[in-house]
């Protein structure tokens, strides 16, 4: 399996459990889905047709896939020092619900860059800092 047939593999199985439980699927009625769709017990099963059946039939059921966020960085997870600020900015924006475009918005004002990817940790310690200011006065708690 080449490596692009695996991250599409990956993918697939991945956006067929997030469709699954925001449908509210539990296991039983899962796997009943599974056997009744395609039949196999598991999803790790699949091959490319199967994810194709499944992923249709989930659809059918009102299942719509929710489009990424086109602010948010795509170094959200590097393992650096980056990466760990970027994580904290996330879960102060998950806390306030507010989109990537908010924390953005915050470092362009402050003079950093276009792009919260390119900032250096100075910048993003000063997101934070702003972020953690409007967790207090909203009185959201602290991190």
């Amino acid at each position: 399996m080449s490596r692009s047939e695996a991250h599409r593999r990956r993918r697939e199985l991945a956006a067929i459990h997030i469709a699954a439980r925001e449908l509210g699927l539990d296991e039983s009625a899962y796997g009943a889905m599974l056997l009744s769709v395609v039949g196999v017990p598991s999803a790790k099963d699949l091959d490319d047709e199967g994810r194709q059946r499944v992923l249709d039939r989930l659809r059918d059921l009102g299942w719509q896939p929710k489009r990424a966020d086109p602010h948010r960085p795509r170094n959200l997870h590097a393992q650096d020092v980056r990466g760990r600020l970027l994580g904290k900015i996330g879960a102060f924006l998950s806390e306030a619900g507010r989109p990537w475009k908010y924390a953005r918005t915050i470092l362009m004002r402050q003079g950093g860059p276009d792009r919260l990817e390119w900032a250096q940790p100075h910048h993003l310690a000063a997101v934070i800092a702003a972020l953690d200011r409007d967790a207090k006065r909203h009185g959201r708690r602290r991190r």
